[in-house]
């Protein structure tokens, strides 16, 4: 944020965080919080002298100075569009399958629901996206659903949204900002339309001297695509799509300007904003199931609680079930593609990598000796 900083002394001795997925982890927070609160809010962060824009560093003591002088967050509870909590469901979960698993360097499990259970309807019908996020230098992506593309934003040169075919590897830019030096804006989180023909990004963007990010949706092929701004509202700084809908709609995550949070659905085509449910504290890693009937999410119970849990939302948001339980962090990967399995990472065994490992020479292990 501040180019200026590069020319202040650094702190003696002390060893400073590279790239932005070190400051987000010591942040304890993700790569995208990590920019939106150095664009919004000041986050100490310094450049290298290069033209590469995500080449970023950070010193630890100045993060802890930032942060202390930081203004608290207010009390979300009582927002009036917040909707009253759903008691849970009183029926138990039946898990039908638990199986260790390597995905995304984590430890993870498949939760199968009870037959009797709507959420086992849970996309049922199937022929939806199958998206996987993809995290290098702070971006964050989707793959096409002919898993042939990958959808990226260009930090190197532009800021601008563009694909990478992953059988020639060549990268073809869509936006057409061109450089850094053409001024600020920049996609970030970016999604495939079900049939693979068009994109949906959130671009941030300089309005009147405030930075705020709004939703656009562009053709994926094609010469020379246009980018059309579907949403745009003052009052949210941040919104990014997290899923695409049969009925053309995009279900975001969003952030007002006191710092609550949401989660909702905007028409792509008259721009309707529907709120479905405002939680406290951190939610990350949405999911779509293929039908649309339900949303998966995790969140932690407050801001500054490290421990997060699965929730299977209802798309309308009448009903919502807690689908772990555990003083460990569990993250959404996915919906099977049958919707019937939902996929969640977690470190229970205290780390997530060789907690998955240990899992599998202990199932080694127990072989044997039978």
């Amino acid at each position: 944020m501040i180019d200026e900083m590069n020319a202040q002394q650094a702190p003696a001795g002390e060893t400073p965080l590279q790239g932005w997925k070190e400051i987000a982890v010591y942040l304890e927070r993700d790569q995208r919080t990590a920019r939106r609160w150095e664009a919004e809010e000041g986050l100490p962060v310094r450049r290298h002298r290069t033209d590469r824009r995500s080449s970023v560093y950070a010193y630890p003591s100045e993060i802890d100075s930032w942060r202390a002088a930081r203004p608290p967050k207010p009390e979300l509870a009582g927002h009036a569009e917040s909707p009253a909590p759903v008691a849970p469901s009183s029926r138990p979960w039946i898990w039908g399958a638990v199986a260790a698993v390597f995905v995304l360097g984590g430890f993870a499990f498949f939760l199968r629901t009870p037959s009797l259970d709507p959420v086992a309807e849970a996309g049922a019908a199937g022929g939806g996206v199958r998206t996987t996020e993809l995290y290098e230098g702070g971006t964050v992506g989707a793959v096409s659903p002919d898993g042939r593309y990958l959808s990226e934003t260009d930090w190197v040169n532009s800021g601008d949204i563009g694909i990478r075919d992953f059988q020639t590897g060549e990268y073809r830019r869509l936006s057409d900002k061109g450089s850094w030096g053409a001024g600020y804006g920049e996609a970030d989180r970016s999604i495939f339309s079900l049939d693979g023909k068009q994109i949906a990004y959130n671009w941030l963007t300089d309005r009147s001297g405030e930075l705020r990010y709004e939703l656009r949706i562009i053709d994926a092929f094609g010469d020379k695509p246009k980018a059309r701004t579907i949403y745009f509202n003052p009052d949210l700084p941040y919104i990014q799509p997290d899923g695409w809908t049969r009925d053309n709609r995009l279900l975001v995550s969003f952030q007002r300007g006191d710092w609550s949070i949401g989660i909702g659905f905007v028409s792509i085509d008259s721009g309707e904003f529907e709120i479905v449910k405002s939680p406290q504290g951190h939610i990350s890693g949405l999911q779509l199931s293929h039908d649309g009937r339900w949303i998966a999410y995790s969140a932690s119970t407050s801001d500054r609680d490290k421990n997060h849990e699965v929730y299977l939302l209802a798309a309308d948001g009448s009903v919502e079930k807690q689908a772990t339980r555990h003083r460990e962090d569990d993250f959404v990967a996915g919906f099977t593609p049958d919707g019937k399995t939902l996929l969640f990472v977690s470190n229970r065994t205290g780390h997530t990598g060789s907690g998955a490992r240990a899992s599998r020479r202990k199932a080694r292990q127990a072989r044997q000796e039978s």
